[in-house]
């Protein structure tokens, strides 16, 4: 049962491996716009094309507020930057 035993597989080697390259590859594989897998052991959901980008900026859907740690989002953007969260202070 090869599609069974591709369940519990996890995709975090191949992602290593591959790299950037790694997600279009695979949804071009898949032959769709969504991505169902694990990524260090965790299942993990990638989306691609218009009705995507739709549904990951539609603030119904998605949280964003303390997604990014203050550690990490200081080291990134810096205090207060715009790229962080639009209309929001950081």
């Amino acid at each position: 049962m090869p599609g069974h035993r591709r369940l519990l597989l996890d995709d975090t080697l191949p992602l290593a491996l591959r790299g950037y390259a790694w997600l279009p590859d695979r949804l071009r594989r898949s032959g769709g716009d969504v991505l169902v897998t694990r990524l260090f052991g965790l299942r993990t959901v990638a989306l691609r094309g218009p009705e995507a980008a739709r549904f990951f900026y539609d603030e119904r859907h998605v949280r964003r507020h303390g997604a990014i740690p203050e550690p990490v989002r200081g080291t990134l953007f810096g205090q207060g930057a715009v790229v962080v969260e639009v209309g929001h202070p950081a």
